[in-house]
């Protein structure tokens, strides 16, 4: 069999001629180039060994490359080239760079790799054998020439294998063949599978050695370089391209039923690895078993009476699991045997409870020995301990489905729609995408014959179905993980029954081949029919309950929507339809199909939707046949089943009967039946409690079902008088409004929003047409659906349609069974529709009905609730609308109105005292309101008058981090004339200190981009003109406390009034001791008046009188202090002094003797101690009553709040990362942030800054001094956490970006030789990996900062931080500075050759409280860095200046409880500066002037800069940018016992003249 021209082809161009790189030109060989995207732009050569042996120890090669544009060869010398020689076998490897080949060939093919060939007798060899040299050429160059061979399957070695060929050559002509690739073609792929080294004619003929590719693995292992990626390839040619064909083509076969944009991580996932035995599968078992193995407990009671005995049996049993995982074969037909073990479990379990038993007679014995009974209780506490971490590890452990890895037969079952299609079809596409070999079939593929034709001739094999198998099998041992063979929906197609025979044979067939597994999936309904019994007990399957997306529905929403490039829905998301997949694909097909961007906001939108997917299904059944044309088939068909199927039993029409009312209606269509079915709109079932077991039809989706019914009922009716007169007389209404109510609430769900738009009633209004008695046969049960659907309905109705009124009035009468927070929480869901009359327009009227206490008392914990999750894990409705507002682009893709009724909505969630809620809805709104700043204005405008300080100060955070995020210069002119007319042009901004700064900062930064001057700028800056208020005395807030002695203490609920007096002044006053007086105290004692005071009181003197008048004031004064401490003597220099005095003061005039004593005086009997010996604190019991007695003031009512209270004391014990304030604290944060305002208005603040860096107290310069922030609003970047161990493959997508492709560290193979380890280098990362970055666009990037490390992996068992344990680690990291041109050699001479730990301080920069986005423009980053230089000294023995490259974009809020990021590096001022760069609407990413992305930060603090914008700076700048390369490799004792070896790697790197990063790396023994 020939090779494809194709395949040919990628050979010539990856097959090149070695030659010495020297005068002489001489040839060495062949190589063939290999690379692929792991390999991070390198490329390897590889030849033959012997080839390179001509090469000095730094002699370099010369490759002569095929140029496929002109269809010559040209030369390359690699400027960088590392040669690898194995050590044994005929094993070399040449490894460049990709980007020095660009020249001649810009994108090289790659080729699979296999190590040991299967698949193919024959074989083909391209290189440059002498045969072919040509005369005219002075360095020896050979035209290629091909070889045809054939494999004799004799290995001579283990890692050599032979082949024969035809050709005529001779030992002499084949010479410089050596070096060439064997490849194979299977299928039109091309392999290669070894590379040529030796030739000889031998009796049996010309014999070709060929050396196994295993052996160049094991070269680059050696050497510590990734290794090639083995493929796989079976007999008969059965690879990569069969199994690929096969797994698309059933994909494309799926239909609707799998969207190949969706991908929702259901439970059901994980099991394929486990029936396929990968390693990721062995890592979820070892994870699993490990955290119970290291499960730590300081209250271990080995020496207990009582349970010491368990504790040895517990401590027995684990070190046998260590032991046993230890030794565990992960081969696929290895059997995981634990069953001994769990045996052991189970009986320590037994011993637990017998323990726990006998605890019971202990304790009646106790009662009186209290020693004993703190003995028993320490047991009891240790035994609940055991049980516990016993009980999780048992369910976490069958959750292992260790019998499954045994005996890999799958069956998934699960309900019609469930998802079952696309979970097979996105498992078989992800496993082809990751080179694992599987096989998808559907049902209806097995149409005749039987299943072994069937599959052979899907697949094109050709063999018998035992070949192929064993070829299958074969593909699972060389990848070492087992090949999937998958079959969906078994219950489909005509021969589905007879799976019940042959299922048992396919699996006892398979039970011979331990590489293949099998998954097969069937629909609940058909189990019995389909399935053979007795499957798990006699053949070893495993059943598995697929529940589709039930419990992640909205996750699924977000996901259907994003690969439908749909806006997220803001109406309810949790009714039945949304966990159905199959539904969700024909909404968004639908949606997609008409252009609409939007989820429908309202029934008359869904009903449209039904209507449109009904017009689409008629469409498309008119192409599919001609006798469907013209007619509207599905519409009809619709309309002509609706009633009966409602009226059949169990609401399942015999599929017969439906057939023949299709046929009377349409006798031309015999197929219509079929192709609804086929088309997703009916579903073939059965009933299981049917005894008759017949086939039947239902509509797949209960809600089109619903509406078809309600409205065929509702049609039968004229008028709303005709249909409130049959209520109690028709039967069929009569049962859906009372008799079965609970049966059909869908239909009477359909019909609260059909009655209204047909007859112009509410549905409710039916009620008063039945008698009382008829309810009272049904207990009253039916008020409790009908207003449910009532409510329910104003989400899917048109709005003309709703009667508020109405409405509100039936919510009053005694028919409403609805409770409070249901309703609040439909009006959530209604928020967000224009127009409606219950969305957040309605809610902010309600709300503003109320004072801030009643809201408080009301709303708190309905807020908790409605921001959260429910016990399913399904978002409520305010986690689904923070969830929207916070998803990408909303602020640009939103409409106005939508984006200000969320707004609206989300500002009331800015009251809660969930930390964490209220932070992510501030987040959330910043990130809605970025790009619509004039709803903002419009929104904040709306909340003027609110009487809540919290939500108030709060919406101006969002409004600051709107201004420092949006791109909009007219808006961020109009937010900032709002805000100075609002809060500052009348002098008279709000006390509150936090909403003064986000106002204040809002103006400065406007003012700093230029779209605003028309201010008074003295008004925008503190201090402000507040006054100080009188101090309440300890009697005029101690009646706030109730004494703990008073007979109605618990009546007056004394512990939860009584919380507020003990946070700020009881004997345990955390949050005045913790948070409110460190920071009070900073204030200087003497007010910024009494200043003015003595100022002014001095302007009255002038000349030398000033002089004389300042020195009397001060003496006077200090004799004032001496006398205060105690009489004493006068000395003659007092007396002259006094003298002095009174002659001065004959001169004074009366005022200037008034201002002397009155004001002057007095004034420096309070300064001068002050000066002196910095005890004087500022007084703080005046303003430490006030708090309390605000906070009491603001209206905290025990009555209203103590439950509450109560509560949240206890919820934040428990969850402190999860931070619940009382109300009552509520209060008293807004009292302390007023009387912070009012303090920093009157008092200096203390500043170490000040004095030129020697500390001092000045006016007051913003929140960031005092460490007030609580949120970081401009930083709206979500962590990306990695979920549970039920996620086992849910990796943060950046893992996978280019800027993550660097080298990694595995080499943990010390063997006890600790120090040569730790000075080894050659295993490290080459540091250019961490300096320059190629991106999917091939355009290259610099790091200005980037670090690694490596913890060695812990053997199974081992705690982590397990104390003594000798440990290894490793640490690399690049930091960029930049120094002058004309100092670049005399700073790498001073960096290169020594170790760059000592005397190498990189300047840090952590501010705290510096907001992102502040630098570097802000008040708070000119007064933080008001004396630092950007070019330093700072490195021992470097003398020439530099700047280091990046620093911190923000610091680290602590309160801030979003669940942002807190911290991330950007570039430097010089480069951000210089470079013209601009924050990007993505926190980490910073444009150039004309928008283009010129750096990110990635991971936090590694940040990249393109690399050609950089140079072209630099150069302009006369710059050059070298980088510190350091790092550690440790051997230490874990526990802080110290290192036993200590290596750092260390180098300087610089770009060459080229451009290229080079440096050496050596490494240096440290102490």
């Amino acid at each position: 069999m020939l090779m494809t021209d194709t395949c040919l082809n990628i050979i010539t161009q990856l097959t090149v001629e070695l030659h010495k790189d020297d005068i002489s030109k001489e040839k060495l060989g062949t190589g063939v180039l290999y690379t692929n995207r792991k390999l991070s732009g390198v490329v390897y050569v590889l030849t033959a060994k012997h080839c390179l042996s001509k090469l000095g120890e730094k002699g370099r090669v010369s490759l002569r490359i095929y140029n496929p544009d002109t269809s010559t060869y040209e030369y390359v010398t690699p400027v960088k080239q590392s040669i690898l020689l194995h050590s044994e076998d005929d094993t070399g490897i040449i490894i460049i760079n990709k980007r020095e080949l660009a020249s001649v060939v810009s994108d090289l093919p790659t080729v699979y790799v296999v190590d040991k060939n299967f698949g193919t007798d024959e074989a083909v060899s391209k290189g440059f054998p002498l045969a072919t040299l040509d005369q005219t050429n002075e360095n020896g160059e050979s035209f290629l020439a091909m070889i045809k061979m054939n494999y004799l399957h004799e290995d001579t070695t283990e890692n050599v294998f032979q082949l024969s060929t035809n050709d005529d050559y001779s030992e002499d002509t084949i010479v410089g063949m050596s070096g060439s690739g064997i490849f194979i073609e299977a299928c039109e792929e091309l392999y290669i599978n070894g590379i040529f080294i030796r030739y000889t004619d031998e009796e049996r003929g010309k014999v070709i050695s060929a050396q196994r590719l295993i052996s160049f693995n094991k070269l680059l292992e050696e050497e510590y370089k990734k290794k090639m990626s083995l493929s796989f390839l079976g007999h008969h040619g059965l690879g990569h391209k069969i199994l690929k064909n096969n797994v698309e083509d059933s994909v494309a076969n799926l239909g609707p039923r799998y969207c190949q944009k969706v991908n929702v991580r259901t439970g059901t996932a994980k099991y394929f690895d486990c029936v396929a035995k990968t390693p990721a599968y062995f890592e979820r078992l070892y994870r699993s078993i490990d955290s119970w193995l290291t499960e730590k407990s300081y209250r271990t009671r080995k020496n207990s009476n009582r349970i010491g005995q368990l504790e040895s049996h517990l401590k027995e049993i684990r070190e046998d699991f260590i032991v046993t995982l230890s030794n565990l074969d992960q081969r696929v037909d290895a059997i995981i045997d634990l069953s001994s073990l769990m045996k052991r479990v189970e009986s320590l379990q037994n011993e637990l409870e017998e323990v726990r038993h006998r605890f019971y007679s202990d304790y009646s014995s106790t009662k009186k020995d209290d020693n004993v009974r703190k003995e028993l209780e320490a047991d009891e506490a240790r035994l609940s301990e055991i049980s516990q971490d016993l009980y999780s590890f048992t369910e976490n452990f069958g959750d292992l489905k260790i019998n499954l890895a045994n005996s890999p037969y799958l069956i998934i079952k699960g309900e019609a729609g469930c998802g079952k299609s696309h979970l097979l079809g996105d498992a078989a596409s992800k496993r082809i995408d990751d080179g694992l070999p599987t096989l998808l079939f559907l049902g209806t593929d097995f149409s005749e014959g039987t299943y072994e034709t069937t599959i052979t001739s899907k697949v094109g094999f050709v063999g018998t179905f035992q070949e192929f198998l064993s070829s299958f099998n074969q593909i699972g041992t060389q990848v070492g993980s087992r090949a999937l063979l998958m079959i969906d929906a078994l219950n489909e197609g005509p021969q589905a029954v007879l799976w019940k025979d042959r299922l048992s044979g396919l699996i006892k067939s398979l039970k011979d081949y331990p590489a293949i597994g099998l998954v097969v999936s069937v629909r609940d309904t058909y189990f019995d029919d389909v399935i053979p019994d007795g499957v798990e007990t006699d053949l070893g399957a495993t059943v598995i309950e697929h529940k589709g997306f039930k419990g992640l529905e909205y996750e699924a929403v977000k996901q259907f929507c994003w690969a439908y490039e749909l806006n997220l829905p803001n109406v309810p998301i949790l009714t039945p339809e949304f966990c159905n997949p199959l539904f969700l694909k024909i909404i968004c097909d639908t949606l997609e199909a008409s252009g609409e961007k939007d989820f429908p906001k309202g029934f008359n939108g869904v009903s449209s939707l039904f209507s449109q997917y009904f017009k689409n299904l008629d469409k498309k059944f008119a192409e599919k046949r001609p006798e469907y044309k013209y007619r509207d088939v599905v519409s009809a068909a619709v309309k002509l089943l609706a009633f009966p199927i409602f009226e059949a039993k169990y609401n399942i029409l015999n599929i017969k009967d439906a057939d023949s009312l299709l046929q009377q209606q349409f006798p031309s269509c015999h197929n219509l039946l079929a192709d609804l079915i086929d088309n997703n709109l009916l579903l073939k079932t059965k009933n299981s409690f049917d005894e008759e077991n017949i086939d039947g039809v239902v509509f797949s989706y209960q809600r089109i079902s619903d509406f078809i019914i309600a409205r065929e009922i509702v049609n039968k009716f004229q008028d709303w008088e005709s249909f409130a007169e049959n209520i109690n007389t028709d039967k069929t209404l009569h049962s859906i409004f009372v008799d079965k109510h609970w049966a059909f609430k869908g239909i009477l769900e359909a019909m609260a929003i059909l009655i209204p738009e047909r007859f112009s009633h509410e549905m409710t209004d039916i009620i008063r047409f039945i008698p009382e008695d008829e309810y009272e046969k049904v207990y009253y049960t039916c008020f409790n659906t009908i207003s449910e659907v009532q409510i329910n309905s104003l989400c899917w109705r048109t709005i003309e349609s709703i009667d508020k009124k109405t409405i509100r009035q039936f919510l009053g009468s005694k028919y409403c069974n609805i409770d409070s927070d249901y309703w609040y929480n439909k009006l959530v869901e209604l928020s967000t529709i224009p127009n409606h009359p219950f969305n957040a327009d309605y809610f902010h009227a309600l709300m503003m009905r109320f004072t801030m206490p009643d809201r408080d008392g009301r709303f708190q914990f309905f807020f908790n609730g409605c921001a959260g999750y429910d016990d399913n894990r399904c978002a409520n409705p305010l986690r689904r609308l923070i969830d929207w507002a916070w998803s990408e682009n909303v602020s640009v893709k939103a409409d106005s109105e939508s984006t200000r009724l969320a707004a609206v909505m989300l500002c009331w969630l800015l009251s809660s005292t969930y930390i964490k809620h209220r932070d992510e809805a501030t987040k959330a709104l910043v990130n809605l309101l970025s790009e619509q700043v004039e709803v903002l204005i419009e929104t904040l405008r709306k909340f003027e008058n609110v009487d809540d300080m919290y939500i108030y100060e709060r919406l101006y955070a969002v409004a600051y981090g709107v201004a420092l995020r949006t791109s909009s210069r007219d808006g961020l002119m109009k937010l900032a004339r709002y805000v100075y007319e609002t809060i500052f042009k009348r002098n008279n901004p709000p006390k509150n200190i936090l909403l003064r700064d986000y106002a204040r900062n809002i103006v400065e930064y406007a003012k700093y981009k230029g779209v605003i001057t028309a201010v008074d700028m003295k008004k925008v800056r503190p201090p402000y003109t507040s006054t100080l208020p009188a101090w309440p005395t300890d009697d005029e807030v101690n009646h706030f406390h109730i004494d703990y002695d008073a007979p109605d203490f618990k009546e007056r609920k004394g512990s939860e009034q009584n919380l507020i007096w003990e946070s700020v002044k009881g004997g345990l006053a955390d949050f005045w001791d913790k948070l409110a007086k460190p920071t009070i105290e900073h204030f200087y004692p003497i007010s910024i008046s009494e200043e003015k005071e003595f100022d002014k009181a001095l302007r009255l003197f002038k000349g030398d009188m000033k002089k004389l008048a300042r020195i009397i004031c001060e003496r006077k004064a200090v004799l004032i202090l001496k006398r205060q401490k105690g009489p004493k003597d006068a000395s003659i220099k007092n007396t002259i002094l006094e003298l002095i005095c009174n002659e001065t003061e004959k001169l004074m005039s009366e005022e200037q003797k008034k201002a002397l004593y009155d004001v002057m005086i007095p004034f420096k009997v309070r300064e001068l101690p002050l000066k002196q010996h910095h005890y004087g604190r500022f007084p703080t019991e005046g303003v430490r009553n006030w708090i309390v007695k605000r906070a009491y003031e603001l209206g905290f009512d025990v009555n209203l709040h103590g439950y509450y209270d109560c509560f949240a004391r206890k919820w934040t014990f428990r969850s402190s990362d999860k931070r619940i304030d009382r109300i009552g604290k509520k209060y008293q944060w807004i009292a302390f942030y007023e009387i912070m305002g009012i303090l920093a208005d009157n008092y200096k603040f203390e500043d170490d800054y000040a004095n030129e860096g020697s500390g001092g107290y000045e006016l007051f310069h913003g929140t960031w001094q005092s460490f007030l922030r609580n949120i970081n609003p401009s930083i709206i970047a979500r962590v990306k956490s990695v979920e549970s161990e039920d996620t086992d493959d849910n990796r943060m997508a950046e893992e996978h970006e280019w800027y993550n492709n660097e080298e990694q560290f595995d080499n943990w193979k010390y063997y006890d030789a600790h120090e040569s380890w730790a000075s080894m280098i050659r295993d490290l990362p080459d540091p250019v990996s961490l300096i320059q970055k190629l991106d999917d666009d091939g355009i290259e990037w610099l790091s200005l900062n980037n670090s690694r490390s490596w913890d060695e992996p812990k053997d199974i068992g081992k705690e982590k931080y397990e104390y003594k344990l000798l440990k290894h680690d490793v640490y690399l990291a690049a930091d960029a500075i930049l120094v002058k041109q004309q100092d670049k050699e005399k700073a790498i001479q001073s960096l290169d050759g020594r170790d760059l730990w000592d005397g190498v301080e990189l300047p840090t920069d952590d501010w705290q409280y510096l907001v992102n986005r502040e630098k570097y423009w802000s008040p708070a980053y000119k007064d933080v860095y008001r004396d630092r230089q950007g070019w330093t000294n700072s490195i021992d023995g470097l003398d020439v200046p530099y700047y280091y490259s990046y620093e911190q974009a923000c610091g680290h809020i602590e309160d801030d409880q979003s669940g942002t990021i807190n911290k991330y590096s950007i570039p430097c001022r010089l480069l951000f500066e210089g470079m013209g760069m601009e924050y990007d609407s993505h926190d980490g990413q910073y444009l150039d002037k004309d928008g283009n992305l010129v750096a990110l930060t990635y991971g936090y603090n590694q940040i990249l800069v393109k690399k050609e914008p950089l140079l072209r700076f630099l150069k302009q700048s006369g710059l050059v940018i070298l980088w510190i390369v350091r790092g550690e490799k440790r051997v230490y004792i874990s526990g802080g016992m110290g290192c036993q070896c200590l290596y750092a790697p260390c180098g300087v790197y610089y770009l060459d003249d080229n451009n290229v990063p080079e440096g050496v790396l050596r490494t240096y023994k440290r102490v």
